[in-house]
This record gives C-alpha cells, structure tokens and sequence, in this order.
C-alpha cells in the first residue's frame, strides 16, 4: 500500500527539488562564464603572440637602419686621411697598416652585417 504523503513531506520534497534546480543552473551558468573567459584569453594571448612578434620584426628593420649608418660611419672615421694614409711611413708599415685596416673593415662589416627579420622574427 502507498502511503499518502502529508502536505510537510510534499512540501519538503518540492523544496529539495527547486534546491538542486537552483543548484544545476548556478553550476551550468558558472560554468558557461569560465568557459567564456577561457575562449577570451586564449584569443587575447594569441592577438598579443601577434603583435609581439610584429614589433619585433619592426625593431629588427629600425636596427637594420642603425647598423647600415653604423657602418657608414665607422668606414668614414677609418678613412680619414690620418688613419688611412699617414705621413712618414714606411713601406713595411705601410703594408702592416693596410692589412690591419682591411681586418678592421672586414670586421665591421662582419659584426654590423643585417639580418633577415622576417626570417629571425616573422
């Protein structure tokens, strides 16, 4: 035989019930917002790889500019005629002169070469 419930006991069972209803929807909307702000950061972290990556192939072309005035530079000061034609001089050091001034332009061009940004960088 089925026992009648009393109103108190269908009262408490319908409080139960709205209060794992309640429950389930806080939860699913809970969890929709983190899902939310999930998707947003990766899609902000991503547009930030983004734009790191284009303000450092920029800063490698602004660097590319330094070096070439660098060099310019750096080849007149070796090109001054006190340096690279100095009076009084002998042969022998004349030509231990040019051999060590041909390292030191090989040198810049060396360490003051340009780099490829798209390729560093891009």
């Amino acid at each position: 035989m089925i026992s009648p419930e009393t109103p108190a006991a269908r009262r408490s069972s319908l409080f139960a019930d709205r209060v794992v209803s309640i429950m389930v929807i806080t939860t699913l909307f809970l969890f929709t917002i983190i899902v939310g702000l999930v998707i947003y950061l990766v899609i902000d972290v991503a547009g930030v790889a983004g734009g790191n990556r284009t303000n450092a192939v920029n800063a490698c072309r602004l660097a590319n500019g330094n070096r070439t005035e660098d060099v310019r530079i750096i080849n007149e000061i070796l090109n001054l005629p006190a340096i690279a034609k100095p009076q009084f001089i002998t042969p022998a050091m004349r030509a231990a002169q040019d051999a060590a001034l041909a390292k030191v332009h090989a040198d810049v061009k060396t360490a003051y070469a340009l780099r490829d940004c798209q390729a560093e960088y891009g």
